[in-house]
């Protein structure tokens, strides 16, 4: 069960799934289109935005991962 009045999932098994899948579909949309563009030919500009898109994904978890810590220490607390 989750925190009374927290945000997410209760279920920690159902991060995976909400953070798992739109990953997985953006991946398969843009293999898609680098086809069908023949981006082939743009290697660099691909992959720098390939690292930038990684960039934000890790910048934007950071809090989860904040929050994730603060719970755990909290745990601690608890436990002593």
């Amino acid at each position: 069960m989750g925190r009374p009045g927290g945000r997410g999932p209760s279920d920690p098994g159902q991060y995976g799934l909400s953070t798992g899948s739109p990953s997985t579909a953006l991946s398969l949309r843009a293999g898609a289109l680098y086809d069908v563009l023949g981006l082939g030919q743009a290697r660099l500009a691909i992959a720098l935005a390939a690292f930038a898109a990684g960039c934000l994904f890790v910048g934007r978890s950071v809090p989860a991962w904040h929050q994730l810590l603060a719970y755990a220490r909290d745990g601690e607390r608890g436990a002593k």
